[in-house]
């Protein structure tokens, strides 16, 4: 029953963070944290904007998500939400067709550029090798 539980309230959130106007045409985007993160300090920069400073992910064992994290662009402001879905930081981004990503887990630089494939992004990370993998989707994820 918890395990139900936890499941609906993941699918909760994720409906409420692709729920965003998606309007074809505009540069927004979507990153969520995946699989493989168990109580790693995680720092982010995008286009060398610092987006995320040394925030604990832990990935659910039964929707591979983490929830502490996620951030979506939308009409040129760059938002970080917590886990309650609240607004931690907002600020401007300038975004065009390339889009720099580093990304620090445990104070391990990886570079993970990317042109534009698809506005859903999902970074996940190998448990035991540190492997980081950045996947794009041109339609929202859905974790089952």
């Amino acid at each position: 029953m918890k395990n139900l539980l936890k499941v609906l309230i993941v699918v909760a959130v994720c409906c409420c963070l692709f729920s965003f106007n998606c309007t074809s045409g505009r540069k927004d985007f979507f990153i969520i944290f995946g699989a493989g993160f168990r109580n790693d300090t995680v720092s982010l920069e995008l286009n060398d904007n610092r987006i995320m400073e040394k925030i604990i992910l832990r990935s659910d064992t039964v929707t591979d998500i983490s929830r502490a994290a996620s951030i979506h662009l939308e009409n040129g402001n760059l938002v970080l939400l917590d886990e309650g879905m609240k607004i931690v930081k907002s600020m401007p981004f300038k975004y065009d067709e390339k889009l720099k990503v580093i990304i620090k887990i445990n104070e391990r630089p990886y570079d993970k550029s990317r042109s534009k494939k698809g506005k859903y992004i999902v970074i996940s990370k190998h448990w035991y090798y540190y492997n980081i993998y950045l996947k794009q989707y041109k339609k929202p994820v859905s974790f089952e």
